[in-house]
């Protein structure tokens, strides 16, 4: 009988630590998903900071200006987004 409770408790034991495990897998999924913001989820606090940037064309990276793609790159970038949305709409309607 002893033995019967002892492999039940291992059993449920067991259960536990795989949820755990998902669980903890979910959180630092969910914590990457964050956008960056380093605070956990709480809502970034607004500041002169993007100002300041968009009046000096300076980015986070170093006062270096932003990287631009050219309009023949985004030209490509926009038609391959077309085409990804027409497959999808094809497969579902």
């Amino acid at each position: 009988m002893a033995n019967d409770v002892v492999s039940v408790l291992r059993g449920q034991l067991a259960e536990v630590e795989s949820q755990a495990s998902r669980l903890r897998t979910a959180i630092a999924a969910l914590e990457g998903a964050d956008m960056g913001s380093g605070r956990g989820g709480a809502p970034r606090q607004g500041g002169p900071r993007k100002r300041v940037q968009r009046l000096t064309g300076a980015s986070a990276a170093g006062g270096r200006k932003r990287r631009r793609f050219s309009a023949a790159t985004r030209a490509k970038m926009a038609a391959a987004q077309k085409a990804r949305w027409a497959k999808r709409k094809r497969s579902e309607g």
